[in-house]
Parts: structure tokens; sequence; C-alpha cells
């Protein structure tokens, strides 16, 4: 008598049982390890994109500005930032308003808040590196005020950057 070679139907559901038990267990961490990755991914854009701003602004002489926009300055933080020479520091670009760079934040920057005490919806560095009365914080809350991966990234009048991790999610 030949034998057929392959699983019987106990060693099959045992396979089974295990694989969706270990899975069961790696989906969820899995999804916790992409989110935090997304997060310090938009956390290292944003403190380079203030650093490269305020960079532009001593080196160029200039006043810069960082605001939220592909291709002009909008009033809500989306998925890219733009860097510009702003010669009328209006805080728009204006036609002849030299572009330095455009940054991809990607779609987590759609729970990006920007609160300063002018209540304007942009940076602007003067030809010193500091803002002219614009000490604000980026707020990061995805998904309410629960969430573990939230920031805040606190910007001083001097230009100086920091992270915290208790912003203010409300």
């Amino acid at each position: 008598m030949t034998r057929v070679k392959g699983f019987t139907l106990l060693e099959l559901i045992f396979t089974i049982t295990i694989l969706v038990i270990a899975l069961s267990i790696g989906v969820p961490t899995l999804s916790q390890w992409v989110q935090r990755s997304k997060t310090s991914d938009l956390q290292f854009s944003l403190l380079h994109s203030i650093h490269y701003a305020r960079t532009q602004a001593t080196l160029l002489q200039s006043t810069i500005t960082l605001c939220p926009g592909s291709t002009e300055c909008e009033r809500n933080w989306g998925d890219s930032l733009l860097i510009f020479i702003d010669q009328d520091s209006n805080g728009t670009k204006d036609q002849n308003e030299v572009f330095l760079k455009q940054i991809n934040i990607g779609q987590l920057g759609q729970y990006l808040n920007w609160r300063s005490f002018r209540r304007t919806t942009y940076i602007q560095f003067n030809a010193q590196g500091i803002t002219p009365a614009l000490n604000g914080t980026f707020h990061f809350c995805p998904n309410g005020p629960e969430n573990e991966f939230k920031f805040s990234i606190i910007l001083a009048r001097t230009g100086r950057a920091r992270v915290s991790d208790t912003p203010n999610c409300q």
C-alpha cells in the first residue's frame, strides 16, 4: 500500500490555530509601530522645516515665512509646507517672492494646529533668526486627547524650537 504524503486534519487545525494566535498578537503591535513611526517622521519634518527657515533667514539676511500649503499659503495645516523669502513680510507668497522649499509632511498634517499670540497661520523669521512676536505652539492631536502619539513643538520668540509630549488637545 502506498503512503499518501500530506497533512492530517488535526495537524492542519493545530497549525492554523497557532497562526491565528500569532497574528492576533502581532498585528496590533505592528500597527502601533507604524503609527509611532509616522508620528516621529512628522515631528522630524516640522523641526527640520523650522530650523531650515530660521537658518535661511540668517544666511540670506531676509524675512523667511513658513506656512501650510502646496503652491500658496493656506489657512489650515495639511500635507505640505512652503518656505519662501517674504520681501513685504505679509505672510503670503506673492509672484515676485523667491520660493525656497516645499516639504511634504504627509496625511498626519491634518491633525496639526498652530497657535500663536498674533493668531497667524504662518511662522516668520527675520534676518536675526528670531520671530517678530510670533512665539507659539504646534499641537499634534490625532483622534482626540487620549492618543498616546500626541506631541507639541513649542517655538520661542528667539526662534528656538523644543518638543513636548503634553499638547493642548482641546
